[in-house]
């Protein structure tokens, strides 16, 4: 899977006054796992969907910038192929919740 690169990516959704991303600029070398964290309506979700070509494609606003994929080449497959290994958890537990990682022996 080739690096993606995130270029000055702004997004306002329609009827907002704000955008939710503002100049992103970003790149996540191929092979990296990245973990995106934030309070609730900071954008993490937004990015997400701008990540899987969700935003401009389906969801209504004004974008300025880019994701882009670096040395992507015919044979690498398309870009679904390519966003098949992004993975979105979601979730509402906080720091201070006491949420822990499960041991690896838990079964689960």
């Amino acid at each position: 899977m080739p690096d993606l690169r995130i270029e000055n990516l702004s997004f306002t959704y329609t009827g907002a006054s704000d955008p939710v991303l503002r100049s992103i600029h970003l790149t996540i070398p191929e092979g990296q796992f990245v973990l995106v964290t934030g309070p609730s309506g900071g954008g993490k979700s937004t990015l997400a969907l701008a990540l899987a070509g969700l935003i401009p494609s389906r969801i209504a606003g004004h974008i300025r910038g880019g994701v882009g994929f670096l040395q992507v080449s015919p044979s690498s497959g398309s870009r679904a192929g390519i966003l098949g290994s992004v993975t979105v958890l979601a979730t509402n537990a906080r720091a201070h919740d006491g949420v822990a990682p499960g041991s690896a022996g838990a079964g689960l």
